[in-house]
Parts: structure tokens; C-alpha cells; sequence
């Protein structure tokens, strides 16, 4: 993280066998968009410009230590500076695997050049104030990008550059529902989660529907879900699950 700052940034490791098998092995678990990419998943680095987020989902993996906000209030850093800072952090557990049984030397040194970055580690990226740098900075340098938002400011989707793909969290498919499982701060947040997913519709880019299903939550409304589809007419559509590891 650029010191002081709200960047963070980690390794993906997309497929099975952790660490020395995204660098050992070329094969990935998914295909076609963010999954084509994490083919060569030692290449693929995850960060975020942004660890604040106007949620506070039942199922986030951060036990809600990250900042919440309705918008930006904190110190911003430098696109230049969060990208530099996302590569080298991502060249360093890289080389951590230098040595390592199974690791095959050529892919160990391609691991050394990220091409294509995840903004979706922690946080609501587009509350940055300057992500369409941050996106300009990226592929200027080769980097393609997918950036995962949560739906609660569609007027930040309207304004955001092209990416490579971009997803939009569904995390329930009726009112109700989405208050009980993401917490939202805003008080109109299905008319926000509406919007976002009309603003997807005219992105006229490569788009995702990210659903997180959790059984007793959100997981029946199985024909709710199919009547968003009309709104943000997704490319994909990519069914998560949740599994509980302890506190």
C-alpha cells in the first residue's frame, strides 16, 4: 500500500494447488474474460485504489476493519503511484516462489510482468476520485483491467472509461433482500442498485452480473434475478458462493 494511502494490492491465484501452481502450471479454472486472462494467472494481479466501500455486506471477507463511506474523505494517492506500487507488490510475492517445487522457471519469469489487473481486492474502486487515470495508466502499460463495483453509484459507472470487463455486484434481487445482505449507508439504494444496472446497459462494453449467493439470503429468488437481467443485459453472468472459515 503507497504510504499513508488508500491502494492495496495482491496475488491472484486462480487456480487449484495456491501459489506454486498458478506459477507452475499453465492452466486456469475459468474461461473467457477475467477467467482467459487468469490462464496465465501468475500474470494477474488483484488491487484496489479504494479500501472504503458505502456497503457492509453480511459475507465480506474483511470483517468490516476497511473504512465505509458515502463518498471520498480520505488522503488520495497518485495513479502513477498505486500502479507502481500494485506491480511491485505483485513482483515481490512472485519471487517468493523462486525455488519452489513445482515451479517452472519460464513462467516464474513471465510472473514478473503482470498483464492484467483485477480492481476488485477490497473497497468500491470508483469512489476513487481519479480511477479513469488509474485505468489510463494501466493500458498505457499493457495491463488489461477488471474492475468490480458494487452498484451503489451508478453516475461514477456512466463516467468510467472503458475497461476490459466490467462487473457489477448483484448481490439480491429484491429490495428487501439487498438491505438485509449488503447493509447499504445510502438511503435510496435500490434506486442507486437500479440505475447501476441500466448505466451497465449503456456501457455498450464487455459486462458481468457478479452474484453471491448465500443460502437463507438471497439464494431463492431465483425469478427476481431473472427480471434484473432486462436492465443491465450482462454479457455473463457469474454465480458466486460463500463458505464460512471462521472469525
Amino acid at each position: 500500500m503507497p504510504k499513508g494511502g488508500k491502494g492495496e494490492a495482491a496475488k491472484c491465484w486462480p487456480v487449484e494447488g495456491g501459489p506454486a501452481a498458478a506459477v507452475g502450471r499453465p492452466e486456469g479454472l475459468q474461461a473467457g474474460g477475467l477467467g482467459q486472462a487468469r490462464k496465465g494467472g501468475r500474470q494477474c494481479m488483484e488491487a484496489t485504489p479504494s479500501l472504503a466501500c458505502a456497503n457492509k455486506c453480511v459475507f465480506c471477507w474483511r470483517h468490516h476493519t476497511n473504512p465505509v463511506g458515502k463518498e471520498w474523505r480520505w488522503k488520495m494517492d497518485d495513479p502513477l503511484v498505486i500502479v507502481d506500487t500494485a506491480i511491485d507488490q505483485h513482483t515481490k510475492m512472485i519471487k517468493q516462489m523462486k525455488g519452489v517445487p513445482g515451479v517452472k522457471e519460464q513462467q516464474f519469469l513471465e510472473g514478473l510482468s503482470p498483464r492484467h489487473c483485477a480492481l476488485s481486492l477490497v473497497g468500491e474502486p470508483i469512489m476513487y476520485p481519479e480511477i479513469n487515470r488509474l485505468i489510463e495508466e494501466l493500458h498505457r502499460r499493457h495491463i488489461s483491467t477488471f474492475l468490480v463495483t458494487n452498484a451503489q453509484f451508478p453516475d461514477r459507472i456512466k463516467m468510467l472509461k472503458p475497461v476490459t470487463q466490467l462487473y457489477v455486484s448483484v448481490d439480491a434481487a429484491t429490495k428487501e433482500s439487498l438491505k438485509a445482505v449488503d447493509r447499504p449507508l445510502f438511503g435510496d439504494f435500490w434506486e442507486r442498485f437500479v440505475d447501476s444496472l441500466k448505466a451497465l446497459h449503456d456501457k455498450q462494453q464487455r459486462t458481468v452480473y457478479r452474484l453471491t449467493l448465500v443460502k437463507g439470503w438471497n439464494a431463492e429468488e431465483v425469478d427476481a434475478y431473472a427480471n434484473l437481467l432486462g436492465l443491465g443485459e450482462p454479457d455473463f453472468i457469474e454465480i458466486k458462493g460463500v463458505t464460512y472459515c471462521g472469525s
